[in-house]
């Protein structure tokens, strides 16, 4: 075999094991993005972009800047609102960073193993796959940090002005993205005062740049850093062991033993091999710079506002020197222990995010596409104080997207016949709860405990019609079926009716109840006789109080082999002994009451 075979065939290898890695990145995001509820962040994200662009940067929070918005709007225009295909932006943005980790890796040790090591220990990071199936603006951040950088090692390894100009260009980037970029930029600053102390006079160019084009967006930033920070009246930051390593179990995840031992490993194999070199001991001190933080004021600016830990959010920028610096570390040692590490690291990504960084958010997107399907025009929805609507554009973005039908939001139990009824069960609101009840019965529901949604209904006549035994019938409907005017149907086909009863007083006695098809020849084709079908309440009419509903629901199959017509279904009530119909007004003269009719298509040609 000559050496250019080899060589070709040894990087098709490595070719393929890198595809591999990234497909497996790729899927650990891919079939997570909708693990996680989409909380009021994200869906401000996306109602922000709602507008033009020059709206979308006037919309944009205080504590951000205009890019990432203007990415998702671009992306939310090509494929709609839907939150899932929404955040498939993220993990894109996350399968590109892990690209551009292993050309870091590849450059800083000229190993292929290490690329792919660092990218798989990357990849099986927590924090890194949240961030990765959520839609907020670190996607973006984390993929344009790790451009930056690995486009400041070629700068700084051969400058030209071409390579400046665009380092400028992606400095800026990452300000326009979250003005958290400045942690980066010191950690860049750091990396090459340890690695290229000679060449520091090459930032002048790209700083200059950076500043010039920043320039827009710096009052802003003023503003922020002199008004709207609250750094200040943050509480002292936990402990520093305490907060160290709750920072790493928390950025890691589930997966956090895997990830000591691999750095464990690292550590030994750098201190046996005496392989620090300057790029290994700049990116120790950089994934080492918040405990650099405790010896400053700016401690405070990465805690927590309630308990004084670090916020992971405000450290995005460690997890990229700690995943390169492992990588690489590992690469220098035996091929066995590279192979071992590779198959733990991977086995990582099987692991799912702590469910710990879930945002307290409503489950929208599990409940409300099932509400939406059994939902019908004229329904209504009340909140009640149990759940409250906290964020109304939250609420706003997800009746829109599956609520299209139209819904309306009420603050009391009115004159609607069906209500959704959302609370927290057994906290609702007494009075709420007792008034909803008291005129409606309730039906189908969906959700937990804390934000279960329950279909309330009213009958569809509510006066009714007294019958002569104390019986009084509330009206009729077809489930599922649109307006009576329009209900057509073929022949064999299953409906499902519901009959809504009261009594003013208990009957004196078990009444039983007929239902009946009628042709347009006034011939009956069907008959449905027995005693009422209460599911809640009984079927024995004697046993019946006033003041509630009594709603039973009867199955009918249409005929076969008859011609296209109208068709009428009927009703009566009557005495079970000797077949005798109970009177009430609104009968026929065959003591029947029109329930609905209905258009019936054929082709029987018989």
């Amino acid at each position: 075999m000559t050496p250019a075979r080899s060589s070709t065939r040894h990087t098709t290898a490595w070719l393929w094991l890198m595809t591999a890695v990234l497909l497996a990145g790729a899927a650990a995001r891919v079939l997570r993005l909708d693990t996680f509820q989409v909380h009021h962040d994200e869906v401000w994200s996306v109602f922000q972009t709602l507008g033009t662009p020059a709206q979308i940067i006037q919309w944009t929070p205080y504590d951000w800047a205009p890019l990432y918005y203007l990415l998702l709007g671009g992306w939310r225009m090509l494929v709609g609102s839907d939150p899932i295909v929404l955040r498939f932006l993220s993990a894109a943005l996350a399968v590109l960073t892990l690209a551009v980790i292993y050309r870091i890796s590849l450059h800083i040790s000229g190993r292929a193993a290490g690329g792919a090591l660092a990218v798989l220990l990357y990849a099986m990071l927590g924090y890194s796959t949240y961030q990765s199936v959520v839609l907020r603006g670190y996607s973006l951040l984390i993929l344009l940090a790790a451009l930056t950088f690995w486009w400041m090692l070629r700068y700084f390894h051969r400058p030209t002005i071409r390579r400046g100009v665009l380092l400028g260009v992606l400095l800026a980037a990452m300000l326009y993205t979250h003005f958290s970029a400045a942690f980066a930029f010191a950690a860049f600053g750091l990396y090459t005062a340890v690695t290229m102390p000679r060449r520091l006079l090459l930032w002048a160019g790209p700083v200059a740049l950076l500043f010039m084009l920043n320039l827009p967006q710096l009052p802003r930033q003023v503003r922020f850093l002199t008004t709207q920070s609250n750094f200040s009246v943050r509480p002292e930051p936990l402990p520093l062991l305490e907060n160290v390593s709750g920072l790493f179990t928390r950025f890691v995840g589930d997966g956090w033993p895997v990830a000591l031992l691999a750095l464990a490993a690292a550590g030994i194999l750098a201190f046996r091999y005496r392989s620090a070199g300057r790029a290994g001991i700049a990116l120790v001190l950089w994934f080492l710079l918040p405990v650099a933080a405790y010896a400053t004021p700016f401690t405070r600016i990465f805690t927590d506002p309630v308990d004084g830990s670090f916020l992971l959010r405000y450290v995005w920028w460690a997890a990229l020197p700690f995943a390169v610096w492992i990588g690489c570390k590992l690469a220098s040692g035996p091929r066995l222990m590279q192979m071992g590490s590779a198959a733990a690291l991977a086995g990582c990504l099987l692991i799912a995010p702590p469910a710990d960084y879930d945002e307290t958010s409503p489950p929208f997107m599990t409940y409300f596409p099932q509400v939406g399907a059994v939902m019908r025009a004229g329904d209504a929805i009340l909140v009640d104080e149990s759940v409250g609507i906290r964020h109304p554009y939250q609420w706003q973005y997800f009746t829109e997207l599956y609520l299209p039908q139209g819904v309306e939001y009420i603050d009391t139990a009115d004159s609607h016949r069906r209500i959704w009824y959302i609370s927290a069960d057994g906290w609702q609101d007494a009075d709420t709860y007792a008034a909803l009840t008291a005129s409606h019965v309730p039906g189908v529901f969906f959700g937990p405990w804390n934000f279960l949604i329950r279909l309330y209904e009213a009958p569809p006549d509510p006066p009714g019609i007294r019958f002569a035994n104390g019986m009084r019938f509330h009206g009729a409907e077809i489930i599922g079926a649109p307006d009576r005017a329009v209900a057509s149907y073929h022949e064999g086909d299953a409906i499902q009716r519901r009959l809504w009863w009261s009594v003013d007083e208990p009957p004196a006695a078990d009444y039983s109840v007929g239902v009946y098809l009628f042709g347009a020849d006034g011939n009956m084709r069907l008959e449905n006789n027995s005693g009422p079908m209460v599911t809640d309440g009984g079927s024995e009419t004697s046993r019946w109080q006033p003041g509630r509903y009594y709603v039973e629901t009867r199955d009918l199959t249409l005929p076969m082999n008859i011609h296209a017509q109208q068709m009428e279904l009927r009703m009566s009530v009557y005495q079970w002994w000797d077949g005798e119909r109970i009177a009430a007004e609104a009968l026929d003269a065959n003591g029947l009451l029109l329930l609905t009719r209905l258009h019936l298509m054929s082709w029987w040609m018989g």
